[in-house]
């Protein structure tokens, strides 16, 4: 019973340890950091930048596109709030009450480590797309919905080898099933490819302005 109070204690002291690193780390660069970002930001909306170029992103969040309509009524009747931080990671988006608050992080990166990083975020997003077999089978689906025997079929494909490429298809999000009669048809959800494809183009572009 000793040895787990003490452990507990050990893990106490780690998590305090932790937050006081964080904040030696805030009085010593991240304050100044983001007093002089909030400034350099002022400036740039006086100058008419918009609010992506600031975020630098051409969409707040892959995966939610509802966010985009919200934040652009926001953006025009006044109810956004910018904040560059510097314990954000690379985007910090918060819905409230009709209110969007908005951040950036602003804390220095390697270079090297977020082009690395940027890479194989890319490549994983992309893998669903990477097969040309696969993508055809995609196109195909996005004609018409069909089940896995017909696909089988079109592509003279065996069921298992159809199998395995829908599989990676529905875990990128970009098809479902949907149920027909006694079986169940694959259908491509075309606002999803959108967003897979939107989030390599955002990852990929802000990989070129590291």
């Amino acid at each position: 019973m000793g040895r787990d109070r003490s452990r507990g204690r050990h893990r106490g002291n780690t998590r305090l340890a932790e937050a006081a690193g964080r904040g030696l780390e805030w009085e010593e660069t991240g304050r100044a950091a983001v007093i002089a970002a909030t400034r350099d930001w002022q400036r740039q909306l006086a100058e008419g930048i918009s609010f992506r170029d600031l975020l630098q992103r051409t969409r707040l969040w892959p995966g939610r596109s509802d966010l985009e309509g919200l934040a652009e009524a926001a953006a025009a009747e006044g109810r956004m709030v910018l904040t560059p931080g510097w314990f954000f990671g690379d985007i910090h988006v918060v819905e409230l009450d009709g209110w969007m608050y908005l951040g950036r992080g602003i804390q220095p990166h390697s270079h090297d480590a977020d082009l690395r990083h940027t890479a194989d975020h890319v490549s994983k997003t992309m893998k669903a797309f990477a097969d040309p077999t696969r993508l055809a089978i995609l196109m195909w689906l996005a004609q018409k919905p069909a089940s896995v025997t017909e696909v089988s079929r079109q592509f003279k494909l065996s069921q298992p080898t159809v199998s395995a490429h829908v599989q990676l298809l529905r875990e990128a999000g970009v098809i479902e099933d949907k149920p027909a009669g006694r079986s169940s048809l694959l259908s491509v959800r075309e606002e999803s490819v959108r967003e897979v494809l939107g989030g390599a183009e955002e990852a990929l572009l802000k990989g070129c302005r590291l």
